[in-house]
């Protein structure tokens, strides 16, 4: 763990004399170094690096009861003591894989592993090859760097191929570029109405009634633009199950900001962390509680959480940067979906020509066919940019706008009015069909779309 003044220059990044008299005054960083753990405290507060010299690892020894239990729980109480504005980068053979762990491959080693992360607020490289070999042809990803930086943003990691012939050893070259840099303003999508929303029927149905009565009384018509406004005002997001800061570590925050001493805002920054990851714990146990107990939307945060290298910036990286990515996905989509040319004799061509205008109307869409699809569709789907979900078009059917809505329909299908500009776009959302998506075929589109529109032509799909 470092700690760096904001006006240092490599230039100026001589050995120093050591402040501290607990490490003996007058000594240089470089003989700290050497001497091992001392005062690791102190040396951390220096500014240097810090090397603890592990031995050799007995393997026939119980994890448990081993030199590497003792090294991992020693470098807990170390970083723990951190405070949030220091670098820490740990580059360690763990002698273990971190990813793509199955529940045969885990064992001991996985759960103090994964708590030492999580706890101290650690990042880690993800090796896209082996990071060790043998002359037998054996390999693993053994060798990852452990990292945590102020406005953390990774930009590149790699592992360098043959480095291991080049250097001699059975480990390659692993290769880490972080910026720790002040925070920039990033470029955030504009936000839209697509994804889950929740109804509130005693706030809807009201509305929507006086809606239709108004519209009754002016001998007006309903549009979308109409229901989608009450639905605004009747329907909100879910709960995020996201950790957030319970009100006594506000509470500690709130008072170091206040205080002056540097020493009472150290230790109060200490008391953040180890409360705010006694809090993290007691939020995760609630969570796989409520996982085991069938809680679907849990368990599919929980699937999301693991789908952490099917991120933009890991496919970025794979593809060879943001142009090369894009531009792949912009031609392989367009490719495949794309509509072919119509050909000079297309059959619905020759059979309108034929016909005219005498194609007779198709028949009124009713109530009952409405609810019939409302009955079979899946609730807490996602919405398109009109957010309104499927379960507000079954509160508009239950209310006296449902005359209303029904007009609608048979005018879009007779063609008195023109399709909603909400009906004409969509977004489009790619979902990884592999842990590690490295190609465009490696992921699955799925379109958000108006739920009004899917309505309508799923009533004319089951006619068919």
């Amino acid at each position: 763990a470092s700690h760096l003044p904001d006006d240092a220059h490599p230039a100026d990044m001589t050995p120093t004399r050591c402040p501290d008299p607990t490490l003996g005054e007058g000594r240089d960083a470089s003989d700290l170094l050497n001497l091992g753990g001392t005062d690791l405290i102190g040396l951390q507060e220096l500014g240097g690096c810090l090397d603890i010299p592990a031995g050799r690892w007995d393997t026939k020894t119980a994890f448990l009861q081993g030199q590497e239990y003792s090294f991992v729980i020693a470098m807990r109480e170390i970083l723990e003591g951190t405070r949030y504005h220091d670098n820490i980068f740990i580059l360690s053979d763990l002698n273990y894989e971190l990813v793509d762990l199955t529940s045969e491959m885990a064992d001991e080693r996985s759960a103090l592993l994964n708590l030492f992360i999580r706890d101290v607020g650690l990042s880690f490289t993800k090796p896209c090859m082996y990071t060790w070999s043998n002359t037998r042809g054996a390999s693993s990803r053994i060798d990852y760097i452990l990292y945590r930086t102020p406005h953390q943003t990774t930009l590149d990691e790699q592992v360098v191929p043959e480095s291991d012939v080049l250097i001699g050893s059975d480990h390659r070259l692993c290769t880490l570029c972080v910026s720790t840099g002040a925070g920039i303003k990033r470029r955030r999508q504009k936000r839209t109405k697509c994804g889950k929303w929740i109804v509130d029927y005693t706030k809807a149905v009201p509305a929507l009634n006086r809606l239709a009565e108004a519209a009754d009384i002016r001998e007006q018509d309903l549009h979308e633009k109409d229901f989608v406004e009450v639905a605004a005002r009747s329907c909100h997001r879910p709960r995020g199950l996201r950790f957030k800061d319970p009100p006594e570590v506000t509470d500690l925050i709130r008072d170091r900001r206040a205080a002056t001493d540097p020493l009472q805002k150290r230790q109060l920054g200490r008391e953040v962390m180890v409360r705010r990851a006694e809090c993290k714990k007691e939020w995760r146990t609630k969570l796989l509680d409520r996982a085991a107990a069938g809680d679907y939307q849990v368990i599919s945060y929980f699937k999301r959480k693991q789908g952490v290298n099917c991120s933009q910036l890991e496919y970025c990286q794979r593809c060879g940067g943001t142009g090369p990515a894009v531009g792949g996905l912009k031609s392989f989509y367009k490719q495949k979906y794309e509509p072919p040319e119509p050909q000079i004799h297309d059959a619905l061509g020759v059979y309108c020509a034929l016909v005219g205008k005498d194609v007779p109307a198709p028949a009124l869409v009713t109530k009952e066919e409405l609810e019939e699809v409302l009955l079979h569709t899946k609730s807490r789907k996602s919405c398109g940019r009109d957010g309104a979900p499927y379960e507000f078009w079954c509160a508009v059917l239950q209310s006296d706008a449902a005359d209303h809505l029904v007009e609608f329909v048979n005018d879009l299908l007779l063609g008195n009015i023109a399709f909603p500009q909400e009906w004409t776009t969509s977004q489009i959302v790619l979902l990884a069909k592999t842990k590690e998506p490295a190609v465009p075929k490696d992921f699955r589109p799925i379109v958000l779309a108006a739920t009004l529109s899917k309505l309508v032509t799923k009533a004319l799909l089951v006619r068919l």
